[in-house]
């Protein structure tokens, strides 16, 4: 797991966007077990990465989101339970909670390699 902690402007989640293939650097190159993001098959059993917490829609349930990304990344549906398990939300995979939702969204492929943000 790498956190990038720094204040508004210092590149943190440019930095992410470079390395998951969403911007590219004005020089060299970002990669991921030596092959670029973008070219990876299935790429959230590579590496999962919460760039917004806010992104989930916020009229889907947690079960529904994951479905939906799982779905869209090939990944097995009983991978889902498992995840809400993982992160404790089971009890209310049912309502929204987006926060912790896009939390547990970066981990549902079970990617060796995790990233996030956060603003303090």
């Amino acid at each position: 797991m790498t956190g990038f902690l720094g204040p508004n402007g210092a590149g943190k989640s440019t930095t992410m966007r470079m390395i998951l293939g969403l911007d590219r650097p004005t020089s060299g190159s970002a990669a991921i077990d030596g092959k670029p993001f973008a070219e990876a098959e299935k790429p959230l059993t590579l590496a999962g990465s919460l760039l917004d917490a806010d992104a989930a829609h916020p009229g889907r349930t947690a079960r529904n989101h994951l479905l939906a990304l799982a779905a869209s990344n090939r990944i097995p549906t009983d991978r889902v339970g498992a995840v809400l398990d993982e992160v404790g939300l089971s009890a209310v995979e049912g309502r929204e909670s987006r926060p912790s939702l896009s939390e547990c969204a970066s981990a549902s492929g079970s990617p060796p390699h995790y990233s996030g943000t956060r603003w303090y």
